[in-house]
C-alpha cells in the first residue's frame, strides 16, 4: 500500500512483482498490491470538486498543524498541498461525478500496476453525512465497474 504518485506506483509495484519472481514466489496468486487516495464522488464534477476543495483545504490545515516545518513544506509542494485546485490532476486524489472517478481508477490501475484501492471518504472537516453520500454513490455506481 503506498500513497505515491502514478509514476512512482509503477515503479513500487514493478519491483515488488520482480523480487517475488525472483524469489519463487509466484503461486499464481497476485498478492495485493494497493494505492491509496483521497475520493469525493457527486453528481456532477463542479459539486464534487467545490466539496473536496474545502474537506482537503481543511485537512491541509490540520496536517500542518500536526507535522515538523519540514514535513510541512514537502506536503505544500506535494499530495496534501494546500492549493488544492492546482493538485487536482497529480493523481493522488480524485473529486468527480461517477464516471470522472471511475476513469480515474481505471487510469491508476493501468498506470501504476495496482490491484487494489485503498480509499479515503472521510477526511478534513466533512460531516458524517457528506462522506456516507459519496461513499453510496461510489458502491452503486463506481465499484460494479471493477468487479470480478
Amino acid at each position: 500500500m503506498t500513497i505515491a504518485l502514478r509514476p512512482t506506483g509503477r515503479v513500487i509495484t514493478d519491483r515488488y512483482r520482480a523480487v517475488r519472481a525472483r524469489l519463487g514466489k509466484n503461486s499464481g496468486v497476485a498478492p495485493l498490491m494497493g494505492m491509496a487516495r483521497h475520493i469525493v464522488v457527486a453528481d456532477t464534477d463542479a459539486a464534487a470538486l467545490d466539496n473536496r476543495a474545502a474537506r482537503l483545504s481543511a485537512l491541509a490545515q490540520q496536517f500542518s498543524l500536526a507535522v515538523p516545518a519540514s514535513w510541512r513544506r514537502a506536503a505544500d509542494r506535494g499530495a496534501l498541498s494546500r492549493d488544492v485546485r492546482r493538485t487536482h490532476g497529480a493523481g493522488q486524489r480524485v473529486a468527480g461525478s461517477p464516471r470522472t472517478v471511475r476513469d480515474f481508477i481505471s487510469a491508476e490501475i493501468a498506470a501504476t500496476g495496482a490491484n487494489y484501492l485503498l480509499s479515503w471518504f472521510a477526511f478534513g472537516d466533512m460531516t458524517l453525512k457528506e462522506s456516507l453520500a459519496s461513499l453510496e454513490l461510489f458502491a452503486r455506481e463506481v465499484m460494479p465497474a471493477f468487479a470480478d
